[in-house]
């Protein structure tokens, strides 16, 4: 019993003493130099929208918020404008490159006829976790595929095992850069996750639905 006393004391301070304040702070400015005002800036943590605010006459902006656990990986900046290309800033890589605590900085809009808005990163989110979801469902059905080669397949198929473990391609758009990439190897645990909404990854199970065409042709042979 004191024992588990103890224990709950730990876990109250530790996470009480992991509580702390994000902030991000900056100044926006045009490609000449000049500030600009009303800059859209939104916070997000793990890919949903935080906190939200606009620049001042000077182009600055302060977001903060208060999170359980300091993590600023997956921390991000959106500077959104009518006129301008939005600008994402990841927290940790900023905070990396100007080497103190918080990031204080000049950031530069360039003139663009596409633009983030709130709206249209509340939407991106949606199809975000839409795939994400398709992701886990591919690793479910590899997984269950795996299974079956086990139990009910006989030992010169186990070959298929490697297949589902090393093939599974991934198709990684960014919406932020408009660029695709993919790629052909990936291990059968890593759908490829992240928090950030203008990624979206889709996983190809192009191993599984081989595999299965071909249990569902052999069972048609055998009858």
């Amino acid at each position: 019993m004191k024992n588990l006393l103890y224990l709950s004391i730990f876990a109250a301070l530790f996470f009480s003493s992991c509580d702390c304040t994000n902030s991000f702070d900056g100044t926006v400015v045009d490609e000449n130099g000049h500030p600009m005002k009303d800059v859209n800036v939104h916070y997000l943590i793990d890919g949903k929208i935080q906190d939200q605010t606009v620049t001042d006459s000077a182009g600055k902006f302060t977001v903060t918020k208060i999170s359980g656990i300091c993590n600023p990986l997956d921390n991000d900046i959106v500077l959104t404008k009518k006129g301008y290309a939005s600008l994402i800033l990841n927290e940790h890589d900023e905070i990396q490159k100007a080497g103190h605590a918080k990031y204080k900085d000049t950031v530069v809009l360039k003139p663009s006829t596409e633009s983030f808005s709130a709206e249209t990163l509340l939407e991106l989110s949606s199809v975000h976790n839409f795939f994400n979801f398709f992701n886990i469902i591919v690793l479910v059905v590899n997984g269950f595929s795996i299974i079956y080669i086990f139990l009910v397949r006989e030992r010169k198929e186990y070959w298929w095992v490697i297949l589902f473990a090393i093939i599974n391609p991934v198709i990684t758009l960014n919406l932020d850069s408009d660029s695709v990439s993919w790629k052909f190897i990936g291990i059968v645990a890593d759908p490829n996750f992240t928090n950030r909404p203008w990624i979206i990854n889709i996983c190809v199970p192009i191993i599984a639905i081989i595999f299965w065409i071909r249990i569902k042709y052999l069972k048609k042979k055998e009858k």
